[in-house]
């Protein structure tokens, strides 16, 4: 019997290309949280939703916080978006102008793309580079 290669699903795609977001949007960030500089339990949130899947691999959407800084703080991310928000459009103004600006455009759903930006992208912070696509 031949055996043949079963097709990669979408879900396991999207979760491989969430792992490698992640990754990057904390290294981007020194791997350290954005708001407090602490260096330990980080996460990696989500600007916009990663429910809007034009920005859901995008790391201009992304924010490393400590689990403080993310949902657990009084001014987080999650329990005030409101301050948040100002944070963001204060401390991170050209990326919340770009998520503004393209929040509206569709998604191609092409996965490889986004899988070879998020490694070209991993590849220059690996260099000490920074891209601004």
């Amino acid at each position: 019997m031949i055996k043949t290669k079963k097709p990669t699903s979408n879900k396991s795609i999207k979760k491989k290309l969430d792992i490698l977001w992640a990754l990057l949007v904390k290294l981007k960030a020194g791997n350290k949280c954005e708001i407090c500089g602490k260096t330990t339990n980080l996460n990696s949130h989500h600007i916009v939703s990663r429910h809007n899947l034009i920005f859901r691999w995008d790391i201009r959407n992304g924010c490393c916080l400590d689990v403080g800084c993310h949902k657990f703080k009084n001014e987080s991310a999650h329990l005030d978006p409101i301050w948040f928000i100002g944070w963001i459009k204060e401390n991170r103004k050209q990326d919340y102008e770009y998520l503004l600006a393209n929040r509206n455009r569709l998604f191609d759903k092409d996965y490889e793309r986004v899988e070879s930006e998020l490694k070209e992208e991993l590849n220059n912070l690996q260099k000490g580079e920074v891209n601004e696509r």
